[in-house]
């Protein structure tokens, strides 16, 4: 019999999370200013691990999934082993990452090298943490509960690096002399904090990875072939990438964007971290608040497409408040809290269609799928850059020109047009090509379950 989603889970789940949040936020933040201010490399070799450390990120994006979908069920069970055995890994190996050596050659490759290793375990461990949720809770008012508990920790963590590490630095400054240990004293401290709070997941997610669970322990791996049909013959899976995508585009430009808004439109920098912090409060309280609202799984989808069209119509308004900062604040706090809103139900539908898929082919796929999450994150980064240098290039805008009210009504529309566009392509999506429903899925599953009661009988 199934064990049921205890009252520790739905209080707990998220904690490793937040600490997991903090790590890779602080890596975000720093990890340049550590190359060119603490192991003082020269500018050309900076960004030459940058663009490496970036292009190694994309590659190793959807690679977690295959693994853990491939290799051999260990011990702790498929998934939950994951979270085990790599976070201890990654705390010697983000340490490691901001070392860095005395020779400038050799440090880059050590830099690399440690950061590759790096990404690839927290890929491993993410990925075996979003997949717990669909063992604990199969499907329902829990899985969402604790997808909603996931992004929570997630914006905290992230308002957590952004506000309060910067204090802990100096405090940790007052104790190390020398930059590059400031910074290994950084990275050991977060990463011990994320190992502790995967250990937190790792306990709560005992009892739950049972035979008859979604990702038993068995040895039930995919291999080339079955990874290339769910890419190839799941359309409801190339949906809700490309409106995940959307979403985590908006997620990555608007704070870009948001810099020179505040810089040449309002003219008022100093309102930036009241910005950025209203609007991750915002996104926050549209985590906590979906797991109330989408308790009946027939209005998840149209619920998810009308965010998406509350988010556009936000962003289009802009224009009628352009310069009124703290209405400007206001309205893209609440469009945040719909934002927030959006990312538990896209991580629910993912695990909808590797139910879709088992169903289809008698493959369970749903770490692989739940690890193609981690694709749109790197490829919005990479589409951040573009839209950033063609809408500056389209602009006009140069370094140290004067605030003319042609470069604010450029800036104006920058910060507006493609925001609001890519909500309406995730809608799209989702209404035209996304055509899972809840009954469907209900049925699916139980005829899974029904197959492998079949298969622990035999």
């Amino acid at each position: 019999m199934r064990k049921e989603v205890t009252p520790n889970v739905r209080r707990f789940w998220g904690i490793g999370n937040l600490f997991f949040a903090v790590m890779t936020g602080i890596e975000t933040a720093y990890f340049t200013v550590f190359l060119t201010d603490a192991i003082r490399f020269p500018l050309y070799l900076s960004n030459t691990v940058m663009i490496a450390t970036s292009v190694i990120d994309f590659i190793l994006a959807p690679f977690a999934g295959v693994i853990i979908s491939s290799a051999k069920a260990m011990r702790w069970g498929r998934i939950r082993s994951w979270v085990k055995i790599c976070p201890p890994l990654i705390v010697l190996f983000y340490t490691l990452e901001f070392a860095g050596l005395n020779n400038a050659a050799s440090g880059a490759v050590f830099t690399v090298a440690a950061f590759t290793m790096t990404h690839l375990l927290w890929n491993l461990a993410d990925a075996a943490n979003i997949s717990l949720i669909s063992v604990i809770a199969p499907a329902g008012p829990d899985r969402l509960h604790l997808n909603s508990r996931r992004m929570m920790g997630s914006s905290a963590g992230r308002m957590l690096a952004s506000y309060l590490v910067p204090y802990v630095l100096v405090f940790y400054a007052s104790m190390v002399k020398e930059q590059r240990f400031l910074y290994m004293l950084m990275a050991f401290t977060a990463s011990m904090l994320m190992w502790l709070g995967f250990f937190v997941h790792y306990r709560l997610s005992a009892g739950y990875e049972t035979a008859d669970s979604p990702l038993r322990d068995t040895n039930d791996r995919l291999n080339a072939r079955d990874i290339l049909q769910v890419l190839t013959h799941n359309k409801h899976l190339l949906a809700i990438l490309i409106s995940d995508l959307t979403s985590n585009v908006g997620a990555v430009l608007l704070p870009t964007l948001a810099v020179y808004y505040y810089n040449y439109v309002l003219r008022q920098p100093e309102l930036l971290p009241i910005h950025m912090l209203a609007t991750g409060l915002g996104q926050l309280a549209g985590s906590w608040l979906i797991s109330k609202l989408a308790r009946d799984p027939a209005k998840k989808k149209p619920l998810l497409i009308l965010l998406y069209l509350l988010v556009t119509g936000f962003m289009i308004s802009v224009k009628l408040y352009a310069f009124k900062p703290y209405v400007f604040i206001a309205a893209q706090t609440i469009m945040n809290v719909f934002v927030g809103m959006t990312q538990p139900m896209e991580a629910d539908l993912y695990i909808d269609t590797a139910i879709y898929h088992e169903y289809r082919t008698g493959k369970n796929a749903l770490a692989f799928i739940v690890g193609l999450m981690a694709v749109p994150v790197k490829v919005s980064v990479i589409l951040k850059s573009v839209i950033v240098a063609v809408a500056f290039a389209a602009i006009g805008y140069k370094v140290g020109m004067d605030i003319t009210p042609a470069l604010q009504e450029g800036l104006i529309n920058a910060y507006i047009i493609v925001p609001a566009i890519i909500p309406l392509l995730g809608a799209v999506s989702i209404l035209f090509f996304y055509k899972l429903n809840p009954k469907k899925v209900e049925e699916m599953q139980k005829e899974i379950q029904r197959r492998r009661q079949q298969q622990a009988d035999a």
